[in-house]
């Protein structure tokens, strides 16, 4: 368990409509703020690592996202496009 609890940006409490702290436990809102700090600091390398957590989401797609409490649409508020995760999701081998 984190001892330090994350900040969210006003903009991305917005998104993810949470108020003031109530979403700082949560698995995805560490997500947001890992992805605020890679488009701050290393801008080019976001893209590509949206895109590697959306391939390993879809080659599990067993594990259900609610536990860490990913919102409808997740794929498009860290940047991958619904389309491109879908065609991932169709490359991803099925047991």
């Amino acid at each position: 368990m984190m001892t330090t609890l994350p900040k969210l940006l006003d903009s991305d409490k917005a998104v993810l409509n949470t108020k003031h702290g109530e979403s700082s436990k949560r698995v995805f809102t560490s997500i947001v703020i890992i992805m605020r700090i890679f488009q701050r600091t290393w801008p080019d390398d976001w893209p590509g690592m949206a895109r590697r957590l959306a391939e390993v989401i879809a080659s599990h797609l067993g594990v259900s996202l609610s536990p860490m409490e990913f919102p409808g649409g997740w794929n498009k508020i860290i940047g991958v496009d619904r389309d491109e995760n879908r065609n991932l999701e169709e490359k991803m081998p099925r047991d």
